[in-house]
């Protein structure tokens, strides 16, 4: 069950406005006198399975330790004045977001006399990666060490060896049916209106979408199969079409599986639609609110802190 504390909407000014920022504590394996394992939340919403669940449960387990998620701002239910409006982002800063971690940390010592006298670790991957190494180096005295897993601590725009990464990891043959698949998509979507409504149709996407938006969403679907473990589900599925197919037959089979594997508002969520980010009405918030973060500052931060970045990984 999540809890919320009074978080500060801005740690570097006099005003005194807070807002409800959400957090889930595991205390199954906790003898008090073990550490508190303080897992970071990322860009997106957190749920119980931030402590209840995969390696860092695992870990509490063995060394009988607290384990407690803290949500990033600005995701999820953590929301700084209740709206993603783009003038309320001058809140969304690593700085702000490293700051949270240590007053919550200094909130929940006050609220537990022996969470107060523990030994605190920081754990993160990705770009909760890069923050549990940032955290030891902007606040050291609030943990005793900190694990990054695949920290994001170097930024590169411009990255086609991740492309590269992703053929070779997938091999020669699923790697040449993908090239096949996506440029039945650019065929279909060249040949005008009606095949840009066949292909949106086939992954159940907006018509506004942006031509740009739809191909990288395309790709990170099969990128993402590989990267997170579907590696063989998606080649299996793709490697079955015959040489001889047709753009239809190699576009739908890729969407179904796409659709199968991801679900069915992949396209739609949000994510991937610059159009739906700048509406409103439509946004979703957690895409919104990365996709704002990662443009405006993780990238310059990343690059300004890689050369002095303790981490382990």
């Amino acid at each position: 069950m999540s809890q919320t504390w009074n978080s500060p909407i801005d740690h570097f000014s006099n005003e005194n406005s807070t807002f409800k920022q959400r957090y889930y504590v595991n205390a199954e394996h906790w003898d008090k006198k073990g550490p508190v394992f303080f897992s970071i939340g990322g860009e997106g919403t957190l749920s119980s399975s931030s402590v209840t669940s995969g390696y860092i449960n695992s870990l509490g387990k063995n060394y009988s330790a607290l384990i407690i998620s803290l949500e990033h701002r600005f995701y999820g239910e953590s929301i700084p004045n209740g709206n993603a409006l783009t003038e309320n982002y001058q809140y969304l800063t690593v700085e702000q977001a490293l700051a949270d971690l240590s007053t919550f940390t200094d909130y929940y010592k006050s609220q537990d006399e022996d969470a107060a006298t523990a030994k605190w670790f920081a754990f993160g991957g990705s770009y909760p990666g890069a923050l549990a190494s940032w955290y030891r180096m902007a606040y050291p005295d609030q943990t005793v060490g900190s694990l990054s897993s695949s920290g994001v601590v170097n930024c590169i725009v411009d990255f086609p060896e991740f492309d590269e990464q992703i053929s070779a990891a997938i091999g020669n043959r699923c790697s040449d049916q993908i090239k096949r698949i996506n440029a039945a998509f650019e065929r279909t979507i060249a040949s005008g209106e009606a095949g840009w409504v066949k292909a949106t149709d086939m992954l159940h996407c907006e018509k506004d979408m942006w031509k740009e938006d739809f191909f990288y969403m395309i790709a990170d679907s099969w990128s993402m199969a590989d990267q997170y473990g579907a590696k063989t589900s998606l080649c299996s599925t793709i490697l079955d079409i015959g040489a001889d197919a047709s753009d239809e037959v190699l576009m739908q089979t890729f969407a179904d599986f796409s659709i199968s594997y991801w679900g069915e508002d992949f396209c739609t969520m949000g994510f991937y639609n610059s159009e739906q980010l700048a509406d409103p009405a439509r946004w979703d918030v957690n895409s919104r609110s990365w996709r704002y973060q990662t443009c405006d500052q993780v990238c310059l931060v990343s690059r300004a802190r890689v050369s002095h970045v303790w981490l382990i990984s």
